[in-house]
This record gives structure tokens, C-alpha cells and sequence, in this order.
């Protein structure tokens, strides 16, 4: 259960990133000096935490470092002072960009999930696959070695998918989507 809602927070702030950078802002009304100004701020984190790294690496002197973290605090509470305004006056900005709720694979099996259902998720680790199956009545959790090019291939079948789709060179992309399907299928569902 732990290993699943780990999963699911990491997608979580995946979609979350996802939103970001398809302006959600834009949609929950917020104003475009707000996000200037919070870009701005998370930039000067962004350079401060690499300046800070680069000091830690070096035979640079600990008051540098010292400095670069005096700086960094101050930067970090002005951003979350500038991120918390937002909170009441922008509730659907700041519901869309900072709130991670996700739903426990127990809330699946005792509310969502009907006697004849089930969920399969995937989350793709550094060497492993990890697949949730969850049901009404068991979570089981199953690694998969990442002994194959996982993104080469579903980039491949998209591909397939998008030229068939647009007429181009169809018994190509036919021959490749069902070579990439059955790939697939053996390393993903057929365990």
C-alpha cells in the first residue's frame, strides 16, 4: 500500500507539472503578474540551489555557502508568502497547482471499485516496472525488469498509430504497430 501511494503522488506531481505547463494558471483566473512574479521567484531558488551545490563541490570557503543559504531562505519565504496569497483569493489556481491528493488503493477497493472490477497501474522505476493490481478484495504489486527499451518502444507504437491514422505509409506503420503491440502486450499485461 505504501509502494502504490508513493506511485501515485509521483503522478501525481507528474500531471501536476503537466498542468503547470499548460497554463492552468490561465484557467483558474489567476493573474498574469502573479505568475511572472512566481517564475521569477522559482528561478532565483532554481540558481541559488545550484550556486549552493557548486560552493559545496569547491574548495569554495563555508562563509560563501553561508551567504548563498542566508539568501535562499530569504527567497524561499518570500515565494511561499507570494504562493499562499493565491490560496484564498485564487482557491482553483492554487487547488490545481499545490494540492496533491490522490486516492489510496483502499479508497479504490472500498468506494470506487465495483465486485467486478479492477485497476492496473504501471510506474516506471530506474530499473524495474512496478505494476498495482488492485481489486475490491487484494492490492498485489509485481516488478518487472526494465531489460527492454520501454519508451523506444510505446514511442514506436504512437508513431505507428499517428502515420496509419494520417495515411502515411500504412502497411509500415501497420507491420510496426502490431510488432510493437505484441512487445508490448508480452511485457506489460501477458505477466
Amino acid at each position: 500500500e505504501q509502494a502504490y501511494d508513493l506511485a501515485e503522488q509521483s503522478r501525481a506531481l507528474l500531471l501536476l507539472d503537466a498542468l503547470q505547463e499548460s497554463k492552468a494558471a490561465h484557467f483558474a483566473g489567476l493573474p498574469q503578474e502573479l505568475l511572472t512574479a512566481e517564475k521569477k521567484w522559482s528561478e532565483e531558488i532554481a540558481r541559488l540551489e545550484e550556486a549552493i551545490f557548486t560552493a559545496d563541490q569547491g574548495a569554495e570557503l563555508d562563509s560563501i555557502t553561508v551567504s548563498l543559504s542566508g539568501q535562499l531562505f530569504d527567497v524561499q519565504q518570500t515565494h511561499d508568502s507570494l504562493i499562499r496569497a493565491p490560496e484564498t483569493d485564487y482557491p482553483n489556481y492554487y487547488q490545481l497547482k499545490y494540492e496533491r491528493t490522490t486516492t489510496s488503493a483502499t479508497a479504490l477497493q472500498n468506494q470506487i471499485l465495483a465486485a467486478d472490477e479492477g485497476v492496473v497501474q504501471y510506474f516506471v522505476g530506474d530499473r524495474y516496472l512496478f505494476v498495482f493490481i488492485i481489486t475490491p478484495s487484494e492490492l498485489l504489486v509485481q516488478e518487472i525488469p526494465l531489460d527492454f527499451p520501454l519508451a523506444a518502444w510505446v514511442a514506436d507504437w504512437r508513431q505507428a498509430v499517428a502515420d496509419y491514422g494520417n495515411g502515411l505509409n500504412r502497411a509500415t506503420a501497420a507491420d510496426l504497430y502490431l510488432q510493437r503491440s505484441q512487445q508490448l502486450y508480452a511485457k506489460l499485461w501477458q505477466p
